[in-house]
């Protein structure tokens, strides 16, 4: 598969309306005031997606303009947060988390459709709930590597944390992304993740060997962020370290 630069970029800022969309959603149902913490194009593998957590959602198909999977998911704080607000004193429904995931998945899912100037259908929610991995495999996730888009929507002063991943069909994902002069092939992406991991465990073996502090490296991602959204990929903390530029054939700055 060749990959458009442009358009991972279109699709990065298509995913942030959607998930704009989806917090609105969330807020007229529950009146929890929420906001878009993070999102992300990445080119993960299911060792990446893989969680420890318990998390409860619902997985949605959808078909149109693109095709694929959608999976929405709460931590049980969450759950029982949003259960608190919608039937006051009924315990666990079901049903309401079906509706809730229904209703939330929509506002991803309609801004994709306006963006492609075209209908998408959705499938009724289907209940999930485990770690993870059980969740990956509730949605079909089995490619080693494939583009993946990432939101995570949080709630102003309440336990209610909410993750929309959504996995576009590889083919489809094709379609979208030939239009344009920038095409660089898929594999190449991967070649750059192995060499991020490959870079980041040489930092460590250094760190280690100068402190003498064991050292290890959590996550490698290759994620598409566009530059005005990386801010939001850091903790809200003070931060100490050093700028460098470097000028070869991959140019840049870390």
């Amino acid at each position: 598969m060749n990959v458009d630069i442009e358009s991972l970029g279109t699709f990065s800022r298509t995913a942030q309306t959607g998930a704009e969309r989806a917090a609105q959603n969330l807020t007229g149902m529950t009146g929890i005031e929420t906001a878009v913490d993070v999102t992300e194009v990445t080119l993960a593998s299911a060792d990446e997606l893989g969680r420890e957590d318990e998390r409860i959602g619902v997985v949605i198909d959808f078909e149109g303009g693109i095709d694929g999977k959608s999976l929405l998911t709460f931590s049980p704080e969450g759950v029982e947060t949003l259960l608190d607000t919608l039937l006051p004193g009924a315990g666990f429904e079901e049903s309401a988390v079906k509706e809730v995931g229904n209703v939330v998945t929509s506002g991803f899912i309609d801004s994709w459709a306006d963006h492609l100037e075209t209908t998408i259908d959705i499938s009724p929610p289907e209940y999930v709930e485990g770690s993870g991995e059980e969740l990956l495999d509730a949605t079909g996730f089995e490619r080693d590597r494939a583009f993946v888009f990432r939101n995570r929507v949080g709630a102003v002063g309440e336990a209610l944390d909410v993750e929309f991943h959504m996995f576009p069909d590889p083919d489809s994902m094709q379609e979208m992304l030939l239009g344009g002069d920038e095409k660089i092939p898929v594999e190449k992406f991967a070649t750059l993740r192995e060499m991020a991991e490959t870079g980041a465990e040489t930092a460590s073996e250094t760190i280690s060997a100068m402190t003498g502090i064991d050292t290890g490296v959590d996550i490698t991602q290759l994620n598409f962020v566009p530059v005005e959204d990386v801010p939001a990929e850091l903790r809200d903390q003070k931060y100490v370290g050093v700028v460098l530029e470097f000028e070869t054939a991959l140019g840049g700055t870390s």
